[in-house]
């Protein structure tokens, strides 16, 4: 899915009508000032966009789901963006190195971690940086992750 900032506007109605899974950036309900998500998906039959299904879900229900499936890495890193959009790094980091030990090892991951572990000193950070150079030695991430190898942190 892609990621909307004003999630009811006609455009992002349109696209979800058109066969795109839409997730919003992080919200707040109304009534509860809780953070939340916001999905909307299109449910298609024979090529054609029958109902959109719009829905919502709290960081505590992320909690619960990683209560029941600890080794859910996609639920970890969702977890991690929903910290990050809400400033806290421990839990972020937190989150991320779960996901990774849990099988949802990207470079946009690794460098993120390996980002906020050079921030708070955590040894472990070269070694996220050199893993994306790995996995991807002609990308961008991999270009970035070079400059952190290249300039340990102070």
């Amino acid at each position: 899915g892609e990621t909307a900032t004003d999630f009811l506007s006609q455009n992002i109605i349109d696209e979800v009508i058109e066969g795109k899974s839409i997730i919003s950036n992080l919200s707040y309900d109304p009534f509860t000032k809780q953070p939340i998500i916001i999905y909307a998906t299109p449910f298609i039959v024979n090529g054609k966009t029958e109902a959109v299904l719009f829905a919502t879900q709290r960081i505590e229900e992320f909690q619960r789901i990683l209560m029941l499936n600890e080794k859910n890495g996609d639920a970890y890193y969702s977890l991690a963006k929903i910290y990050h959009e809400i400033n806290n790094e421990a839990d972020e980091m937190d989150a991320l190195n779960k996901a990774v030990c849990n099988g949802k090892e990207t470079a946009e991951i690794l460098l993120r971690l390996g980002e906020l572990e050079r921030k708070y000193n955590v040894p472990t950070s070269l070694e996220r940086f050199r893993r994306i150079k790995d996995l991807l030695p002609e990308s961008d991430f991999a270009k970035e992750a070079d400059y952190y190898i290249r300039h340990p942190a102070a």
